[in-house]
């Protein structure tokens, strides 16, 4: 079918298109016949502007229909783009000044410099796709404040029975990294405990929180299937650590544990004092009645 278009410069032309062209399409033809960018069209119908991801029929344009052009002044676009700097570990802004496509946007922010091939750019939820236009998605300067990037790092995932390395983005969730887990061993959130620096990693927060960084360790617990509890480990700084364990866990495993959690706390350092009673290595918990959330005092011996 063919419809009209006038542009607001007094411009007429014609164009045959098909119903279930989406406006995108449109724009296209429009940049090849008049030679007008398809990324500062915009086209009117009854007064309403036409998006790019939706067809003419949804529009319920019919044959003859008349459709109104402009054309948008570039220089007045600014986005703003939020991204994390990994040196001083803060989120920052840049601002983009024209509306290419996410690929081209991806190249700016290359130059921040941030590596292209790890960026994922989304907007409100929604991932932004390579080959389309921030209008495209319906983002102009008064919704761009809601646009990051999201850059990916690798973390080194150590249990006491494996050792693997994985992707993640750096303001992934924690609760994403237990799922990551459990897609990659098989083991539910549930059964999952995940450390660093001696600080248990809590489902509410993201990693950019603890400032874990490219090729970090993190240290995953694996509990049995059941009569997990959590115990808190009190230093002699008065700090609580809290810690998954089953009554069949010995203390030599709680203190495997700990050294796991932190560096500075080798098994040969460690006491453990329950009740006035220092815990022997061969001993179970269970020997001892350590319940759900009581407290095992951390000596360092050396002290």
């Amino acid at each position: 079918m063919q419809i009209s278009f006038k542009s607001h410069v007094g411009q007429q032309f014609f164009i045959c298109v098909e119903p279930d062209y989406d406006i995108l399409q449109l724009k296209e033809i429009i940049e090849k016949l008049i030679g007008v960018s398809k990324d500062v069209q915009v086209l009117y119908f009854f007064g309403e502007i036409l998006e790019d991801r939706y067809t003419i029929s949804s529009y319920n344009i019919l044959k003859d229909s008349v459709l109104h052009l402009k054309f948008q002044n570039e220089s007045k676009k600014c986005f703003t783009i939020f991204y994390y700097d990994p040196k001083s570990k803060i989120t920052k802004e840049t601002v983009i000044k024209v509306n290419p496509k996410i690929t081209k946007i991806k190249d700016v922010l290359k130059k921040i410099p941030l590596k292209n091939e790890n960026l994922r750019l989304f907007h409100l939820g929604q991932e932004l796709k390579d080959d389309y236009t921030f209008e495209y998605y319906s983002i102009d300067n008064n919704n761009s404040n809601n646009l990051y990037c999201r850059q990916k790092i690798k973390v080194c995932l150590d249990s006491s029975d494996w050792h693997e390395h994985t992707e993640v983005y750096r303001n992934s969730s924690i609760g994403e990294l237990y799922n990551i887990i459990q897609q990659k061993k098989g083991i539910p959130p549930e059964r999952q405990t995940i450390y660093f620096k001696g600080e248990q990693l809590k489902i509410g927060k993201v990693l950019t929180d603890y400032g874990i960084e490219m090729n970090f360790g993190l240290y995953v617990v694996i509990h049995s299937n059941s009569n997990v509890f959590t115990v808190n480990l009190k230093d002699s700084n008065g700090d609580i650590i809290p810690v998954k364990v089953t009554s069949n866990t010995s203390v030599y495993e709680l203190k495997n544990m700990i050294k796991r959690m932190s560096s500075d706390w080798s098994i040969p350092k460690q006491r453990l004092i329950y009740c006035g009673q220092e815990l022997e290595d061969e001993r179970k918990l269970s020997y001892y009645d350590i319940q759900e959330e009581k407290t095992i005092h951390l000596l360092n011996k050396e002290n």
